[in-house]
């Protein structure tokens, strides 16, 4: 299999050499592993492995959007897929080596377009065990645009999603293109692009090749900010398919709201004023059918 890795990376040195060491093990090796840094200068833990084929670049401006993209301009020619895969993941020893194999032995591969890998997390946080409750509607989208994991099955088949552990050919990352807002967060950034490559072809979760994450979650799930970005990010991917529901999300970011203050019940009146605030803009450009990149990269973000 001819492949690359890509990693974007901000202040995670302990966990980014663990991933590095895992990938120097796998068989066959990727032909290229691109490594896109913001925050501190990693070049020290680099020169520990300079037996392996990095390609390196830092930006003085982070995001994992922005950090993707930058990656993904340095894909080698020749390369047929490369594996997205996170700063805080290690691969098991197999696993190339089963993606390999499964990729070999399927029948009509030239219509997958992407496969996603079984992520063992250190914990189930609460919206995984919403998820456990949801075992039918594993992999799909509902119409107001929230994805559901499958990474709970140890069952091979189709998924109209994938999420950031997940390996594509190379010819469909001409679909990752996204607004550079100045949001720290791209909530759902996985959800966004791999929905819109599953349009062209067949997405397929293949838990036998499996990665495992060594820190949990980090969203501050009582943070305004997490939340505006949850807001503004799910109304850019429901607003930009048409086979969605515009109704469906806007009471579903109700709901998202009013659970935020439920469980936050000293949020400041300043973030009740924001949240309202953000709903209004979101509502405005629904009934005007604003293009939903504009409304991102006017966002006043927090």
């Amino acid at each position: 299999m001819n492949y690359a890795v890509l990693v974007a990376t901000r202040n995670r040195p302990k966990t980014l050499g663990d991933l590095l060491e895992s990938i120097g093990v796998q068989n066959p090796p990727p032909k290229q592993i691109i490594a896109v840094s913001s925050g501190d200068d990693i070049s020290f833990l680099l020169r520990k492995f300079k037996d392996l084929p990095i390609t390196h670049r830092h930006l003085e401006e982070s995001g994992q959007i922005r950090q993707k993209m930058a990656g993904i301009e340095l894909v080698e020619k020749g390369i047929d897929w490369v594996l997205f895969i996170d700063d805080d993941c290690v691969l098991h020893e197999q696993a190339i080596k089963n993606l390999s194999s499964f990729i070999l032995k399927s029948q009509e591969i030239e219509k997958v377009r992407g496969i996603g890998l079984r992520v063992i997390e250190p914990e189930i946080d609460s919206d995984n065990r919403q998820h456990m409750f949801g075992i039918r509607k594993s992999g799909r989208v509902t119409r107001s645009g929230k994805g559901f994991s499958y990474l709970h099955s140890k069952q091979v088949f189709e998924t109209s999603w994938l999420n950031g552990v997940s390996l594509w050919r190379f010819s469909s990352l001409t679909n990752y293109s996204f607004p550079l807002t100045k949001s720290r967060y791209a909530y759902s950034e996985d959800l966004i692009f791999s929905y819109s490559v599953g349009k062209t072809g067949r997405l397929i979760y293949y838990p036998d090749s499996i990665c495992y994450m060594q820190l949990p979650a980090s969203y501050n799930q009582k943070s305004f900010e997490t939340l505006q970005s949850v807001l503004f990010w799910r109304f850019y991917f429901v607003a930009s398919n048409s086979d969605l529901s515009n109704i469906l999300m806007y009471l579903d970011l109700l709901k998202i709201s009013l659970l935020f203050l439920l469980r936050n019940p000293g949020a400041s009146l300043l973030n009740s004023q924001k949240i309202s605030k953000s709903l209004s803009i979101i509502l405005r450009a629904l009934l005007s059918k604003a293009d939903p990149r504009v409304i991102l990269y006017e966002v006043d973000w927090f």
